[in-house]
């Protein structure tokens, strides 16, 4: 075989092996190129998106709920110690007090023209009312910081500021309030509901003015 001959050969074998891509081919390796890598995320961020998924659609779902007697605004931990409550009850009143029970910022934290007899019918099945003499006025029911999920009233005794906390007696945990706090809580039973009222003179006058008609 000639020199010629070699040199032949070897370009053709060079040319088989270097042989550019068919256009298919070519067009498939732009497009792996173009696209970005995939990684599986480590399985703590796949968890937190889930848990950030329940939360979101949790928190949706609460405000779109339509509102009852009381603003939802008021709920709380349904099995909260008496304790806890106590905790929650003064932040409320503190928080009612400073605003004005009225005229408490933004819309108000007195739901106004609040029917105290229809929202315990509706709400408790159990009837409650202020005697037609009484010198404790119902402002309205309060709609702010939790208040472990039980109706909260503000009332004004003798031109006293005063919250009055109303539930199922067979739900009173014998609340207690934190110590340190300057406040007064009294209790009194009307029927099958239990009243708490905290103020910063002792409240029991007050709640005598509430009667199961």
């Amino acid at each position: 075989m000639s020199h010629d001959d070699l040199d032949r050969h070897l370009d053709e074998q060079l040319r088989a092996a270097f042989a550019p891509p068919s256009p298919d081919r070519l067009a498939a390796l732009v497009r792996e190129a173009a696209e970005p890598p995939r990684r599986s995320l480590p399985v703590p961020i796949l968890l937190l998106g889930a848990a950030a998924a329940l939360l979101l659609a949790f928190a949706i779902g609460r405000w779109s709920a339509p509102s009852a007697a009381v603003s939802s605004s008021s709920a709380g931990p349904a099995a909260a110690s008496g304790e806890e409550l106590g905790a929650m009850w003064v932040a409320a009143y503190e928080d009612a007090v400073e605003r004005g029970f009225v005229n408490c910022g933004g819309g108000g934290c007195a739901m106004e023209g609040f029917d105290l007899a229809g929202a315990c019918r509706q709400r408790f099945s159990a009837p409650l009312q202020v005697a037609a003499d009484a010198e404790v006025e119902v402002v309205g029911a309060y709609d702010g910081l939790p208040t472990g999920g039980y109706m909260t009233l503000l009332t004004e005794s003798k031109n006293r500021p005063v919250c009055v906390f109303v539930l199922p007696r067979s739900e009173d945990p014998k609340v207690e309030l934190p110590p340190g706090k300057p406040f007064h809580l009294a209790r009194r039973a009307v029927g099958d509901l239990v009243l708490y009222a905290l103020s910063e003179v002792p409240g029991e006058q007050a709640l005598g003015e509430f009667i199961a008609p």
